[in-house]
Formats: structure tokens, C-alpha cells, sequence
């Protein structure tokens, strides 16, 4: 949630609020998506939620070149540093969820 947050208003911060909409409106769409499944991860976690931001990591990894703004050394790797914290801790939350869910059925209780 805070890296959603944080990607949403990181191109004022960092000094490129005046950038092409198309930049700004790629990373507030990034942080309101995160922040919109973390909040859902919050109060009802599942797997598929955490898919998605996974792919949303990896959009913001690709995004400076797939958008073309990679001349932006400081929001590019804004985007890839966030991106990857993004879709590595996702990656790893689905994955300790599915072992605990195999877990908890290998000891019977379904």
C-alpha cells in the first residue's frame, strides 16, 4: 500500500509534475491500482490479488521504456526499484500462502 501511495505522487516529488500526462497518469494508475488490491489484501487476502500485483511490479518495471520515458533517469529507476520490491514481496506472499494453505489441508483440516 505505501509503495502505492508512494508511486502516485513520487513524479511531484521528485520534481516532474509538469511531465507528459501520459508519465503522470502511469504512475498515479500504478499507485491507486496497488493501493486499491492492497487494501483488498487487507481485509479479505487471497492468491489473486497478489497476481495482480505482481503484474503490476512488472508494468512498473517496463513502463519508462514501453512509455518511452526513460530519459528520466530519476523516475525510471523510481519505477524499476519500486517495481521489483513490488513484484518480489507479491511473488512471495502467494507463494507462503499457497504452502500454508497445502499445510493446513495435508493436516486435515478440510
Amino acid at each position: 500500500m505505501v509503495a502505492g501511495i508512494w508511486l502516485a505522487v513520487a513524479p511531484w516529488v521528485l520534481g516532474h509534475g509538469e511531465s507528459e500526462p501520459l508519465v503522470l497518469f502511469n504512475f498515479v494508475g500504478i499507485g491507486a491500482a496497488l493501493v486499491l488490491f492492497s487494501g483488498g489484501a487487507l481485509t479479505k487476502p487471497e492468491t489473486w490479488e497478489e497476481v495482480i500485483d505482481f503484474l503490476i511490479g512488472l508494468w512498473a518495471i517496463a513502463s519508462p521504456w514501453v512509455l518511452g520515458f526513460s530519459g528520466m533517469r530519476d523516475l525510471t529507476t523510481n519505477a524499476v526499484v519500486v517495481g521489483l520490491l513490488v513484484a518480489v514481496l507479491s511473488a512471495w506472499t502467494a507463494m507462503a500462502r499457497s504452502h500454508a494453505i497445502e499445510r493446513w489441508r495435508k493436516h486435515g483440516h478440510v
